[in-house]
């Protein structure tokens, strides 16, 4: 009987969410099979059958066997309502007796999450596995199928819907760190691929529609809308053979009549997010790890999702770092939040665990933990590094299959800690370009596809906007064409899409109108851009006779290229009408009262303007240069909401007098009579902020205004807006030490005491606030909150040399642009410089820009 897409809500929440008491908990471990004689020898999958038995046996503790297509051997225990204790005393004894019928033959289990060495190699013949080899048509399709292995944990749906929902949240929340913590897959075919979970990023770039979170807080709708949604992978033949990708979704599919019961069930089973709803959630993510530590990301998982007080403790602590699955596969537990998040996770699964009835693994976990997770270690490190040293390595107990010389270690470094002068560690540079190519990943993805579906990453909601599916795929096809292609010397990847995601090639009122590709295609795009950027990094050499990869400038220029469009998505968020973004209340901004002083005196004299040997900054903050300038007042923090509003209450947008003349036929033109989205309703102005309307904040920086606003506020308060030169002395130069500083504070990174950066509200601080970013005059807040328009129109700096192409900067030179400085609260810390320089036409009201004001001293 033909099923209607009701019919497949009631399958899934009766079926796939059917709720009941937890307890109950399974693993399934995958296993390489290798030749200890020859372990780069594939070992035939016939002889391992005749050794441990065939697939649907069952072993004496109740495990079932399977094998997967490139021979991998899986071990499925049966669900154990006793919980953690029983399971790991059957599964143990199970594994014990394959590891036993293997041995006598040579044969041992090896638990990598990627072969390290063999390359692919499908050994099963069945028609619907080719078909599944057919159907992803990538290299990753057969590095998962024929060479990964993993380590699933299975609990149940919970108790009622609200225990679903919560543990449904823990489950994806906890993802990351669980990825990060056994992380054990570094190599694959004998090389490093530049991640710790190659694994996870192999699972990502087949095909995000069937292998990515589904979005949504409502699990039974979430993961419907994700089966309607996701691409058929393979269906019958009337003949009974298997056809792949037939070009339909299952919703498509569904609107011919064809599928049944039968259809659903076998599609839900082509699908493999990090978490399964399968009548019970099938945790996804985990590496398989050496035989000796299998036990520990059950025991560690299952305690956290069935211990109530585990389980908030873990909610806590994992919610920093929710959905930083990029993250986690390339540094793991060097990244410090995910390091933080492990180790309060792991203490709260080692208290629960005799609560649990389950003290027996303790020492075991305590182990782990002592090996491992308090070093910020994986277990991928011992297979790049070596084990640590002393008591706590112990030996992890796997024959080894790892190539036998190993390159030298890195060294973590933080991800905002950017090299302000050359790096002569090329491994530390690399360290830091991997975590922070990472870190821009996450954050594209979480302005695009973990927040929105398809129809709305394909939407235009401004002619000045692109379609969110475009920014994402012109961000990989931007990282193709410099780190694959020009940076590694590699073949194209796509070079058919080159014109579609040219900025210069198509307007953006015009890219809607394109063939772009979908965003399950655009996803799996630049997860594989990214994953053969990370694999050839390696090989890469930051000679300083070579400009474009001298100090790792084209790395740092792709990944301040991808923040810099995640900012450009913030502003389409913020042109839409409805809250896709979560809004976590601010943290109260560092304060001290406010400066004491409206303005500051900038003597007369020269100073450094522009970069001198900061490897990672563009050509059009270069050359370093003097400059000479008189003396000038500046405000010391932006005009604020409120002082604008006395501007509007004073008549300033009715008189003529305040306005460049080309800004007053804006105006007129426009109609505009108060700053982008805010409106009155009687007597309060209020504003629209990411889809919510909340009145507007009067101690905030005035944003949203464009530079013709900007400049008769300016006239009508006597003042004039600072040249680009007056905003940069004022921020950069120390008279006492006779030098120009990276940032206002000085050389260090940006820390939050210091400026409102990286997104991390989703609006500016109060005026007057951030004591600690104070430049050497005491300026405050010239780095974050709000881009600052200035006077000076875009151009060149005297001696300027375009690197390493024109449309970067130079074509955009001249009297149409004009400059902002300091970046927003939506701009990365990378770009934060003192001398990173903005620009944009003076009608432009969507970017996060405000201003100050400044004064002759004469």
């Amino acid at each position: 009987m033909p099923l209607t897409v009701e019919d497949v809500y009631d399958h899934i929440r009766g079926v796939c969410f059917k709720t009941g008491p937890p307890g109950t908990v399974g693993a399934e471990t995958e296993w390489l099979v290798v030749d200890l004689a020859d372990p780069a020898a594939h070992v035939p999958l016939d002889r391992v059958r005749a050794l441990v038995g065939q697939a649907g046996d069952r072993l004496p503790g109740g495990s079932r066997i399977t094998f997967e297509p490139g021979g991998q051997l899986e071990l499925s225990s049966a669900p154990q309502p006793g919980g953690i204790a029983p399971l790991h005393r059957a599964l143990a004894a199970d594994i014990a007796t394959v590891t036993g019928r293997l041995a006598g033959a040579g044969l041992a289990l090896a638990g990598h999450g990627v072969d390290p060495v063999r390359p692919p190699l499908l050994q099963h013949t069945d028609h619907r596995y080719r078909c599944m080899d057919a159907y992803f048509g990538c290299p990753a399709g057969p590095a998962m199928m024929c060479t990964s292995a993993s380590i699933q944990v299975c609990v149940d749906i919970g108790a009622d819907q609200a225990g679903l929902r919560e543990r449904w949240r823990l489950a994806h929340a906890l993802g990351p760190v669980l990825v990060a913590a056994f992380a054990n897959s570094p190599l694959r075919a004998g090389r490093r691929t530049g991640l710790r979970s190659t694994r996870h990023a192999i699972w990502a770039e087949l095909d995000p529609g069937r292998t990515a979170a589904p979005v949504g807080d409502d699990p039974v709708e979430a993961w419907t809308r994700y089966v309607l949604d996701a691409r058929l992978m393979l269906i019958r033949d009337p003949d009974g053979g298997w056809r792949p990708d037939p070009g339909l979704t299952f919703a498509q599919w569904l609107a011919t009549g064809e599928p049944g019961p039968e259809e659903l069930d076998y599609h839900l089973s082509t699908l493999f997010p990090p978490v399964r709803p399968r009548g019970w959630l099938e945790l996804r993510m985990i590496d398989a790890l050496p035989e000796r530590y299998w036990p520990v990301p059950v025991a560690v998982a299952a305690a956290l999702l069935d211990d109530p007080r585990a389980a908030a403790t873990a909610a806590a602590a994992t919610e920093p770092v929710a959905g930083r699955w990029w993250t986690a596969a390339v540094r793991a537990l060097t990244d410090p939040a995910l390091a933080a998040a492990a180790r309060s996770c792991f203490d709260a699964a080692r208290e629960a665990l005799p609560r649990l009835g389950a003290a027996d693994l303790v020492p075991l976990v305590d182990e782990y933990a002592a090996r491992y997770v308090e070093r910020g270690r994986c277990p991928a490190d011992d297979l790049l590094t070596g084990p640590t040293t002393g008591p706590a390595a112990g030996p992890a107990a796997t024959p080894s299959t790892t190539p036998p010389t190993t390159p030298p270690a890195r060294h973590s470094r933080g991800g905002t800690a950017v090299p302000t002068t050359p790096v002569q560690d090329e491994d530390a540079l690399k360290e830091l370009i991997a975590a922070e190519l990472s870190a821009s990943r996450d954050r594209s993805l979480g302005l695009t596809t973990d927040v929105l579906a398809t129809p709305e990453l394909l939407t235009q909601v401004s002619p000045l906007m692109s379609p969110l599916v475009w920014d994402l795929a012109h961000i990989g096809n931007y990282e193709e064409l410099w780190l694959l292609r020009a940076a590694a010397g590699g073949d194209p990847l796509r070079p058919e899409i080159d014109g579609l995601y040219d900025a210069f090639e198509h307007p953006r009122a015009e890219r809607p109108k394109l063939p772009l590709l979908p965003p399950d295609e655009a996803r799996a795009y630049i997860a594989e851009v990214r994953t053969r950027v990370l694999g050839t990094l390696e090989d890469v050499r930051f000679r300083p006779d070579n400009p474009l990869t001298a100090g790792g400038f084209v790395y740092g220029m792709v990944v301040q290229h991808e923040h810099q469009h995640d900012e450009t998505m913030l502003a389409t968020h913020q042109l839409r009408r409805d809250a896709a973004l979560p809004d976590p209340d601010p943290a109260a901004a560092p304060a001290d009262g406010g400066p004491g002083r409206d303005e500051v005196l900038v003597e007369a004299g020269p100073f450094v303007m522009g970069a001198e040997d900061d490897p990672w900054a563009y050509d059009n903050e270069r050359p370093g240069h003097l400059v000479d300038l008189p003396a000038y007042y500046i405000d010391t923090v932006p005009v604020s909401a409120g002082a604008y509003l006395a501007f509007m209450a004073a008549g300033g947008y009715d008189d003529e007098r305040w306005w460049d003349p080309a800004g007053w036929e804006w105006r007129c033109s426009s109609g505009r009579r108060a700053p982008g989205f805010w409106f009155r309703e009687g007597v309060q102005w209020l504003r629209r902020r990411f889809g919510r309307v909340e009145p507007v904040p009067l101690d905030e920086p005035v944003q949203h205004v464009c530079w013709y606003e900007a400049d008769a506020y300016a006239r009508w308060a006597g003042r004039r807006l600072p040249t680009e030169a007056e905003w940069e002395k004022a921020a950069r130069w120390d008279p006492a030490a006779g030098r120009s500083r990276r940032h206002p504070w000085g050389d260090d990174p940006p820390d939050a005491t210091r400026a409102n950066l990286g997104q991390r509200a989703l609006r500016p601080a109060p005026a007057g606030a951030y004591p600690r970013g104070a430049s050497a005059y005491g300026v405050r807040q010239l780095v974050g909150d709000v881009w600052e328009w200035t006077s000076s129109d875009f151009r060149g700096y005297p001696g300027f040399r375009s690197f390493p192409y024109k449309e970067y900067s130079e074509v955009f030179f001249g009297a149409d642009y004009k400059v902002l400085r300091g970046g927003s609260w939506a701009t990365h810390p990378l770009a934060a410089r003192g001398t990173f320089r903005n620009w944009d036409y003076p009608i432009r009201r969507q970017i996060f820009a405000g201003f100050r004001c400044a004064r002759d001293a004469a």
